[in-house]
């Protein structure tokens, strides 16, 4: 990236100068400037690569100590604040109870997503028709693989993961119902 934007920066006559480089100006064009400036754009690329392993490494410790490390929580979850550094997420107190009954609405008494996210915006729950989807698959899916720990637990995939193994069922992205 650093090469392309020199060349764009020759090609339209533009002249770069670092004012201050280690105590002196320095003028990009110059011999100088070929000789220092791709070591520096190769270390800078060098720290980039240290830095997302450092970045990676942290989270794989979170999720190994059970600490979710994503910072937008589900809709249907919430913080649990504990201290400093080890907060968790929980379930809200109305999941379960609208996971199972969306479950045997749709499946035992063949109710449309629409329908049932009507029925439970009117009851006070806010969510639409995708998020009644996306219970749904959620709910499935945890309940044929087990219950894991939900922060440990990337939920998207999850959910995605389900959907795919169960052809049968719409689409979670699909706008239109069943």
């Amino acid at each position: 990236d650093f090469a392309e934007r020199r060349r764009w920066f020759r090609e339209h006559g533009i002249t770069l100068h670092i004012i201050n480089f280690f105590g002196s100006s320095l003028n990009v064009d110059s011999v100088l400037g070929d000789l220092v400036l791709p070591i520096f754009a190769v270390m800078a690329e060098a720290e980039s690569i240290r830095t997302s392993e450092r970045t990676r490494q942290a989270f794989n410790e979170k999720r190994a100590r059970g600490l979710y490390t994503n910072s937008h929580v589900p809709f249907f979850c919430e913080w649990e604040r504990r201290e400093k550094g080890n907060n968790r997420i929980r379930f809200k107190d109305w999941t379960e109870k609208v996971c199972e009954r969306i479950v045997i609405l749709h499946d035992e008494h063949h109710v449309s997503f629409a329908s049932i996210a009507f029925m439970l915006t009117k009851e006070k729950y806010n969510v639409n028709c995708d998020k009644v989807k996306r219970l749904y698959g959620f709910w499935k899916s945890w309940n044929e693989r087990g219950r894991p720990d939900i922060n440990t637990l990337d939920i998207k995939p999850f959910i995605k993961a389900w959907w795919e193994l169960n052809p049968d069922k719409p689409s979670i992205r699909r706008r239109r119902d069943d």
